[in-house]
């Protein structure tokens, strides 16, 4: 048992009876390369209730109060949909194989696609397969900070998001709320000087502009149609996209989109930019004046999207950023890496009602600063991004 909690870092129950608390962990691999698959939906079929696998495949679902003859469904994109019967699960560890799904590229030949009209009925249809109305998410917020490939600090949050629309057009922000959060010591050496906050990945939600920036810009670009996957019962079009040799000396962006065939809707959108350019900060650091310089190397952003009941939902962003930073005063170049993840296991798109404004977290400020002392009780049922193996070491001064 020891093993088990150093390995997973939870605690496991019997799934015999489905009572409270009830809870299953494990590890999600492919079934091919045996390797660990991140990003893995696990969740109760017809629900937005789940989880979802760290990037080492590491999930833990604290089940809700539900009947034992629903379905526990596993899926990624890129690999054929698994669904178990809760029934038949009589183990706390239980671990998944997911079988690669075969890209089909009979179509190519068949019908000529053109790209550029698949990505504009995606760009058309946005308001009919997100929701065009206020939603409440919650989820988890997770941030790491490794420098010099050490991790050096790190930040888990419950939060509660009033979403007012997937429309790029929004009238109004997204608000969080803070339900519990907990954070290691911060062991870095620029303190919370840069404030990545969950607001600033939820403004990737409103991907309208992002799509209409590929199209506007497609001399900048050259796409490619890779096929069709299966995923959830549907084909998605898969498209890449790559920037031109011609820009490649200023910056260099590449990604693949997913969008489902029948209603276009965007299911899966990652990119990977490489950019080198410098920014200068002046900033306190323990009641000292401290300039430094910043270069920024690479960006990678992906957002996954789940449907339920006919409307697709935030499942996922993750967005990463990797700068190197050298102070004034000091030769010393320090490589820096900052990941920032939200999960959504819970949506209501119904009897939404705003947070009152003293219980929202301040956008403008890091939320390492924000992090305060909470009930830790909520995370024994609140499903989470566990810890990698590697963010464990630093776990224990919370």
């Amino acid at each position: 048992m020891l093993r088990e909690v150093v390995f997973a870092t939870l605690i496991s129950f019997s799934l015999n009876l489905y009572c409270q608390n009830n809870n299953i962990s494990g590890l999600i691999k492919d079934s091919d390369t045996n390797l660990p698959v991140p990003y893995a939906y696990i969740y109760v079929k017809g629900t937005s209730f789940g989880t979802i696998s760290n990037q080492d495949g590491h999930y833990v679902f604290f089940l809700p109060n539900i009947a034992n003859q629903d379905s526990l469904v596993v899926s990624c994109v890129g690999y054929s949909t698994k669904s178990f019967s809760l029934q038949g699960i009589n183990d706390s560890i239980f671990n998944v194989n997911l079988n690669t799904s075969p890209v089909l590229l009979q179509e190519i030949t068949v019908v000529p696609l053109d790209i550029m009209v698949i990505l504009k009925k995606a760009q058309d249809n946005i308001s009919k397969n997100y929701p065009a109305k206020p939603s409440i998410l919650k989820g988890v917020f997770h941030q790491s900070l490794k420098q010099n490939n050490l991790f050096v600090r790190l930040v888990d949050a419950a939060v509660e998001i009033y979403s007012p629309t997937y429309r790029s057009d929004k009238k109004e922000p997204n608000q969080i709320k803070l339900l519990n959060a907990k954070a290691s010591l911060d062991n870095s050496i620029i303190g919370s000087q840069i404030p990545y906050q969950p607001y600033l990945i939820l403004d990737l939600l409103f991907f309208n502009n992002t799509i209409g920036a590929l199209i506007k810009s497609s001399d900048s670009y050259k796409f490619h149609y890779s096929g069709i996957i299966r995923y959830e019962n549907m084909d998605l079009y898969v498209i890449e996209f790559n920037s031109l040799e011609s820009l490649k000396a200023n910056y260099s962006t590449k990604g693949t989109i997913y969008i489902d065939k029948e209603t276009y809707a965007i299911v899966s959108f990652r990119a990977k930019t490489e950019k080198q350019y410098e920014s200068k900060i002046s900033y306190r650091f323990n009641e000292s004046l401290v300039n430094a310089s910043l270069k920024f190397k690479t960006g990678e952003a992906r957002i996954d999207f789940v449907n339920l009941n006919s409307t697709w939902v935030l499942n996922y962003i993750g967005v990463k950023d990797i700068f190197t930073i050298r102070f004034n005063d000091n030769p010393e170049l320090y490589n820096m890496e900052f990941f920032s993840e939200l999960f959504i296991n819970e949506s209501n798109l119904d009897k939404v009602i705003k947070s009152k404004e003293s219980e929202l977290i301040n956008p403008k400020e890091d939320l390492y600063k924000q992090v305060g002392n909470y009930d830790n009780s909520i995370w024994n049922s609140f499903n989470r991004l566990m810890p990698t193996d590697f963010e464990k070491i630093i776990r224990n001064n919370y």
